[in-house]
């Protein structure tokens, strides 16, 4: 018997077959991917939790008197802080969260303007800062603090 037509046959199928293993690798890697990006790893949340896993890092709670209302400061020791003010209410458009810290010789600096849904939030300090207070301000914020008596306040 001749095994010519049969070998023709294996050879004419072969290209198929590998054709579709190799899309199904491909596929598999595909969905691989894509689950990897659905999780991605957010840089800025890795640097939180470094912040807050350093022992040399201190943190403080912004707290308001006028509602229930708070957010988590963090400032690492090389002076880079993030503010987590996922649960601070959203303002209205026109109005914008505003950092303020307390320097050593008590002086009130504005350390950023956060705008009206703030999220992880970063600032930098030069120094020592013994408080911090978030305040609502007019959009685009201002140079000294309008608004002191809604201010969240946490001290170091």
């Amino acid at each position: 018997m001749d095994d010519a037509p049969r070998r023709r046959r294996i050879s004419a199928i072969a290209p198929w077959v590998v054709t579709a293993a190799a899309a199904a690798v491909i596929g598999f890697v595909a969905i691989g991917l894509a689950d990897s990006a659905e999780a991605p790893n957010d840089p800025m949340s890795g640097a939180v939790e470094l912040a807050l896993a350093d022992r040399d890092s201190i943190t403080t709670t912004l707290v308001s008197e006028a509602s229930d209302a708070s957010a988590d400061a963090v400032i690492d020791q090389d002076g880079h802080g993030f503010v987590l003010g996922s649960d601070l209410p959203t303002l209205p458009d026109d109005q914008t969260y505003q950092l303020w810290g307390v320097v050593e010789d008590g002086q009130v600096i504005s350390l950023g303007i956060f705008g009206p849904h703030p999220e992880i939030e970063t600032f930098t300090v030069e120094g020592s800062v013994t408080a911090l207070a978030i305040t609502i301000e007019d959009y685009p914020g201002v140079i000294s603090d309008g608004n002191p008596d809604g201010a969240f306040v946490g001290a170091f």
